[in-house]
């Protein structure tokens, strides 16, 4: 099953997989129910998100966990297999190792308008993105130019990013059509290719029987999920914190892991220093940005693959880590281990002397005696 819409025509995808049956761009509810007809490869392309609702992580694990295969790739393929990566989501080719490593991360990079038989009427920004790559590198732009242009798109909708609009709103230069093949034309073939190569590799590797864990539709499943559950949210804001997540919603500079703003930096403070009300105040500032829905869906993927098991990506690793240096004021991990070792012997007191305070507690209470201020 291949779901495609405006990034590639149908015979550059049959032309791999001329068995494939082809559907329009995924949405919500369509893999559940592919996976009941007993499909058993699902390759997705292109997906609907503005007007429908989106293909969700959650129905990727669930489909997963039936035994099925998920290949994603080229537009909302690529996001969903980046985001259901750790639950065993096959992503393939140039924008789905863009997502893996954050190098991009929202939807806005693939989104377009589009009509059907016509197909795209704007661009995404990562086919804007690879298009002013690869004209300054071919001498077509000066890299100032190339920049200029990018920054006119990214400030657009993407209802309005047509090469044209695109130009007008950077007036100030050669105009630019673009260079070469799209990127995301070029990875859904590709895709396809890759698919077919497996395929010939092992000749039972499409032969996936269901596992029975579909039980509800995928409408009842979703329907569930929509809100953010309160005893979550705060789970929630704690895992964007510790896992450098939350540093996309309040960096000022994209570039830097480690610049926050101020207000944030100082959100975190007060929360730590502030117990529970503290970790309100911290969701809270997280849900103003957007961050708690946006990320909501691929913390329960996450959770639904088996948290325990997922081991996290280094560049996770070295974003948690600038955080947390920053939080406190300090340069880096290296200067944070520095004063961890130096405050060793008095963290050693405190364990101890914590250690003590709940065994007394644990005898008071036996005896039925109060222990205030212990």
């Amino acid at each position: 099953m291949v779901y495609l819409g405006p990034s590639a025509r149908p015979e550059a995808v049959l032309r791999h997989l001329p068995d494939a049956v082809l559907r329009p761009p995924i949405k919500r509810g369509d893999l559940h129910r592919d996976r009941l007809l007993r499909f058993s490869v699902f390759v997705v392309i292109d997906g609907v998100f503005a007007q429908e609702e989106a293909l969700s992580p959650r129905e990727v694990v669930d489909v997963i966990a039936d035994g099925g295969r998920f290949v994603g790739a080229a537009s909302m393929g690529a996001l969903r297999a980046a985001d259901c990566a750790p639950a065993g989501a096959l992503g393939v080719v140039a924008v789905y190792r863009l997502f893996r490593r954050r190098v991009i991360s929202s939807e806005d990079e693939v989104a377009v308008t589009f009509l059907p038989g016509v197909g795209e009427v704007t661009l995404s920004l990562v086919s804007i993105r690879w298009a002013l790559h690869r004209g300054w590198r071919s001498g077509a732009l000066s890299r100032a130019r190339a920049e200029a242009l990018f920054a006119a798109a990214q400030a657009l909708p993407y209802t309005e990013r047509p090469w044209q609009r695109i130009c007008a709103a950077a007036p100030d230069g050669p105009r630019f059509e673009g260079v070469g093949p799209d990127i995301k034309a070029q990875d859904a073939a590709r895709a396809a290719a890759q698919v077919a190569r497996w395929c010939a590799q092992d000749p039972g590797w499409a032969e996936r029987p269901r596992h029975g864990a579909l039980r509800t539709t995928g409408a009842q499943r979703e329907a569930a999920r929509q809100d953010i559950a309160p005893k979550d949210r705060e789970a929630l804001a704690r895992w964007l914190w510790i896992t450098g997540r939350a540093g996309r919603y309040v960096r000022q500079d994209v570039t830097s892991v480690t610049s926050l703003t101020a207000a944030a930096a100082q959100t975190y403070s007060n929360s730590y220093a502030a117990g529970p009300e503290g970790s309100d105040r911290l969701a809270d500032a997280l849900e103003a940005v957007g961050a708690l829905e946006k990320e909501y869906p691929r913390w329960i993927a996450l959770l639904a693959a088996g948290q325990s098991d997922v081991v996290p990506e280094r560049v996770d690793t070295v974003a948690a880590e600038a955080q947390l240096a920053a939080w406190h004021g300090l340069s880096g991990w290296a200067e944070v281990a520095a004063r961890l070792h130096d405050a060793m012997p008095e963290l050693t007191e405190a364990r101890r002397q914590m250690a003590c305070g709940k065994a007394l507690r644990r005898e008071l209470d036996e005896e039925g005696r109060s222990h205030d201020g212990i």
